[in-house]
């Protein structure tokens, strides 16, 4: 079976929440303005943008991806 990747999100912000223990001086968990969505991706779409991202964020009015920064091939 193959199941493609989940991205949880704000509504509102677009911002992709998936975060990480972290300690020592971080900065506190971001504050969530709207609702959590989910976004479907099918499998192997986008899997080498998804390996190269630094930052990326879902598009809310087209709900799609939106791919910030990458790091070169």
């Amino acid at each position: 079976m193959q199941v493609g990747r989940r991205l949880l999100f704000d509504s509102i912000t677009g911002a992709i929440h998936s975060i990480p223990d972290r300690s020592g001086d971080v900065l506190p968990n971001p504050v969530i303005q709207g609702e959590i969505k989910v976004l479907e991706i099918p499998y192997g779409q986008d899997t080498d943008k998804f390996a190269r991202a630094i930052e990326y964020h879902v598009d809310t009015t087209e709900l799609v991806v939106v791919f910030d920064s990458l790091t070169p091939k």
